[in-house]
């Protein structure tokens, strides 16, 4: 049941990314950060309106039985091949990790000390990119995650933390 998740939250990350055209600002941000991503997706957003637009064509032809309907049927069926493997690539190329929970790691890192105590343990970096490879595992949920973060951030001890999440 996950590759159905999987593929289920890919559509809507197409979708999100579709959105994110009314705001460039976000759109550039998100690109410059994973451009193949973007890239694939909104490719895979565009071959979904146009399977659609070209399908709802076909049943407009059909219904009127009027006009070249093999070359359409073609058209139709190259383009949801087409959006098909969009999305498949789609989810090949992405993260296990959504767009907003690496954003919080993203600014985890940048609040984060990456000099050693006097204990010799972890890093902070070292801590928010074990609680991340957690976090990738399942092994946590979004409101661990949150809880997990801030207390690296403001303990001595941040390889405490990771232990305590264990």
């Amino acid at each position: 049941m996950t590759d159905v998740e999987d593929i289920v939250e890919a559509v809507v990350d197409i979708e999100e990314l579709l959105e994110e055209l009314a705001e460039p600002e976000e759109l550039v941000e998100d690109f410059v950060a994973e451009p193949l991503m973007i890239a694939v997706g909104l490719v895979a957003g565009v071959a979904g309106v146009l399977a659609l637009l070209l399908f709802m064509l076909t049943l407009t032809l059909l219904l009127l039985a009027i006009g070249p309907i093999r070359i359409l049927a073609v058209l139709t069926l190259l383009s949801l091949l087409t959006m098909a493997l969009a999305i498949g690539v789609f989810l090949y190329v992405r993260t296990d990790i959504p767009r907003d929970v690496q954003r919080k790691l993203n600014n985890a890192l940048a609040q984060a000390d990456d000099t050693s105590t006097a204990t010799d343990g972890m890093t902070e970096q070292e801590a928010i990119n074990a609680i991340k490879t957690q976090y990738a595992n399942g092994e946590l949920d979004d409101h661990e995650l949150d809880a997990a973060l801030e207390a690296v951030l403001s303990s001595d001890n941040p390889e405490r933390v990771v232990e305590n999440h264990e």
